[in-house]
């Protein structure tokens, strides 16, 4: 902390003069000390006066246990995460700001409780594409995946077709600049982590006037095309893996075997053999391979915590019982699902340059040499944008970032979701911006009592104050 506070910069208070709400928003009561609302934006930004999506907010007030600075709006990632939902079951981190601000977040369009929300699938569909293998590899595999990724872009199409051109990011953030006029403030102040960082990169874009205090955790990287962004990722998943092995191996109870080589292909035979026969438990539920893979990748988020139950469930299924893994599967923490329409329906409009099916198996080759155990998959789960019917006319690029304040950009070292690369790069395309990297595990740096970071974070949003130059946190 001490090198945060040594030449640091003051900013003015996002919080500023207020300007006068655009649209009112009526709060109620619902449920402890939350209050909700909601809040109508067009469907197409340039015909106001058409349809209109309706998005739920939620606030929580501050508690009045310092000087209110104004509003902090919240974005949780995904895309596909609820906003409402996500500050219901607020992290502490949040409850430490709300000392001085109110909190807000909301359900981006198409996403849980928006109307519409662009959920395309049946259960059946869903479960028929969650119990794929982990990664097709005969023909008839292939052209079962081929079958089931055009079969979701088809359900979306034929279900939201005039929705669809308008669930992108650019759009996303208009709206986030209609809450914020609507919350009557002049500047937005921001926490977004994992894909609410590129929402928050787009807003200052498209608003630099605008930006008030943001702090973007997790970044990601608005130049990246989709197939590069998924192999990054697996690149980052395979890396974390291995520090989940070498903290396995640290322990006596670790079932893995020692040599790194030997407990990857144990891994790589759990997963194999669910592939070639999925568990079926006695109450129906499946276990398929691409769904115990999820669970590996989802325990890559969430160390040291997630590590231990991802231990003993491989530990159980080396023995020949799938059930424990199942129970993750089916858990509350999985942060990987390939049915996930709202997630699709964004990235692939955004980001998804390839239209060429036969591209992804050779992908899923080469990948599957870099990154051994997560490649294919990788790879695999970008077919369904090969087929997505709507994309942005506007390709990953740099942003174009003139005149944006200085904001905060936070990376960890071993990311498995959100690559400590892409973090510096964000922090590049920002020139006025400051990075701070926590050299560790898990997906997202701030609120994990890491002084360093947390430190930096709550000086910047009560305070205003940046360090002078970018840090990294041991």
């Amino acid at each position: 902390m001490a090198a945060a506070a040594a030449g640091a910069v003051t900013l003015l208070s996002g919080a500023a003069a207020p300007a006068a709400a655009a649209d009112a928003l009526v709060w109620k009561p619902c449920g402890g000390p939350f209050q909700c609302a909601s809040l109508e934006v067009p469907r197409d930004y340039t015909d106001p006066s058409g349809p209109r999506w309706q998005l739920p907010l939620i606030r929580l007030p501050a508690t009045g246990a310092g000087e209110r600075l104004g509003t902090l709006v919240y974005n949780p990632g995904g895309p596909g995460l609820s906003g409402v939902m996500e500050l219901r079951q607020r992290p502490a981190e949040l409850e430490a700001l709300r000392s001085r601000y109110d909190l807000v977040s909301f359900d981006l369009r198409g996403t849980a409780g928006s109307v519409p929300a662009i959920q395309c699938l049946s259960a059946a569909e869903q479960a028929d594409i969650q119990n794929q293998v982990s990664a097709p590899r005969t023909p008839l595999q292939i052209a079962s995946a081929n079958r089931l990724a055009r079969m979701v872009a088809d359900r979306c199409q034929e279900r939201f077709s005039a929705w669809l051109p308008f669930v992108g990011t650019r759009d996303g953030a208009r709206d986030l600049d209609r809450v914020r006029a609507a919350l009557g403030e002049t500047r937005l102040t921001y926490l977004g982590v994992s894909y609410g960082t590129y929402l928050g990169a787009i807003y200052a874009e498209l608003f630099p006037e605008r930006v008030g205090r943001f702090v973007l955790d997790g970044a990601l990287d608005p130049s990246l095309p989709y197939g590069p962004f998924r192999r990054d990722q697996a690149l980052a998943m395979d890396q974390a893996l291995g520090r989940f092995l070498a903290d396995c191996h640290s322990q006596p109870d670790c079932p893995l075997p020692s040599e790194s080589g030997q407990a990857i292909a144990a891994i790589h035979g759990v997963v194999a053999g669910l592939d070639a026969r999925p568990y079926r438990s006695s109450d129906g539920r499946q276990l398929s391979g691409a769904r115990a893979l999820g669970v590996i990748q989802s325990s890559m988020y969430d160390p040291p915590s997630a590590w231990k139950p991802l231990q003993q469930a491989l530990a159980a299924a080396l023995r020949g019982d799938p059930e424990p893994m199942l129970t993750l599967a089916d858990g509350p923490d999985l942060m990987v699902n390939p049915a996930d329409t709202p997630y699709l329906a964004v990235m692939c409009h955004d980001l998804a340059t390839n239209r060429d099916p036969a591209l992804v198996p050779l992908e899923a080759a080469a990948w599957r040499r870099d990154a051994p155990v997560n490649g294919a998959s990788r790879a695999w789960s970008t077919l369904p944008c090969a087929y997505w019917p709507v994309r942005t006319a506007l390709p990953p690029r740099p942003l174009q970032a003139r005149g944006v304040p200085p904001v905060l950009v936070i990376g960890t070292t071993y990311d498995p979701s959100t690559t400590v690369g892409w973090a510096r790069a964000l922090h590049r395309q920002l020139p006025d911006s400051r990075m701070v990297e926590w050299n560790g595990d898990g997906h997202l740096a701030y609120g994990r009592g890491v002084a360093c970071v947390d430190q930096t974070v709550t000086r910047f949003l009560f305070e205003g104050v940046l360090p002078e130059q970018s840090l990294r946190c041991p």
